[in-house]
C-alpha cells in the first residue's frame, strides 16, 4: 500500500505564514485517518483535503500496488 497527500499552497489561506494552514489541514487529516483500517472500505481510502476557506486544495489517497513485489 502507499499513501500519498497532494496539497496547493496557491490561494489566499497560504498567506504567510504558510505553515499555519498547512498544519492545520494536516492535523485535520491526521484525525480523519486515526482509526482507519485502509484496505476494508474503499470510502475511507482517500479524502478530500479543504482550506480554512472550503476550498479544494488536495487529496490523501491510499493505493494498493498489485505489481509491489515488497
Amino acid at each position: 500500500m502507499q499513501a500519498t497527500i497532494t496539497i496547493n499552497l496557491d490561494n489566499a489561506a497560504f498567506e504567510a505564514p504558510q505553515g499555519n494552514e498547512l498544519a492545520r489541514i494536516l492535523l485535520n487529516l491526521a484525525h480523519k485517518i486515526s482509526n482507519v483500517e485502509f484496505g476494508v472500505n474503499p470510502y475511507d481510502d482517500q479524502f478530500m483535503l479543504r482550506d480554512i476557506n472550503g476550498n479544494k486544495v488536495g487529496s490523501f489517497v491510499v493505493t494498493t500496488d498489485s505489481t509491489s513485489s515488497s
